[in-house]
């Protein structure tokens, strides 16, 4: 039996295994220009918004959670902005449809109201710099 760790590597593994004849279906684009950015936005995603959250919900001391919180905000602020600068009208970056990227950050951002839940903070939505991510 072989096995595959780590969900971004998961993520292209699936994709791979699937191997989509439309190219519209693939998570990884097969443009390569497309496909680095996407691994790259994903990682970074991965990096500044998913793991951060652990340390929000987790972290005993109420400064570490603060700082995992707006670490947390601050990815998403650079995600935002990207899409404005790249992503199309539909809100992907992966050339007009859903990507490894937006794979990546989906379960995380839809259970994002936890935080105000369990710990009182709210992902500033209406700032603009979060219009793309909203």
């Amino acid at each position: 039996m072989q096995s595959v760790y780590e969900s971004l590597i998961t993520i292209d593994y699936v994709d791979a295994i699937a191997n989509p004849t439309d190219e519209k279906l693939r998570l990884v684009p097969a443009d390569p220009y497309l496909s680095a950015k996407c691994r790259y936005w994903a990682d970074k995603v991965n990096r500044e918004c998913c793991s951060p959250y652990y340390g929000v919900l987790v972290r005993t001391d109420e400064q570490e959670r603060k700082e995992n919180f707006d670490k947390l905000v601050t990815g998403l602020k650079a995600f935002s902005r990207e899409m404005e600068k790249n992503g199309d009208a539909r809100g992907f970056l992966g050339g007009g449809r859903l990507s490894n990227t937006d794979v990546a950050l989906m379960p995380w951002a839809f259970r994002y109201y936890i935080f105000e839940h369990y710990r009182g903070y709210t992902i500033p939505v209406d700032e603009p710099e979060l219009h793309a991510y909203k």
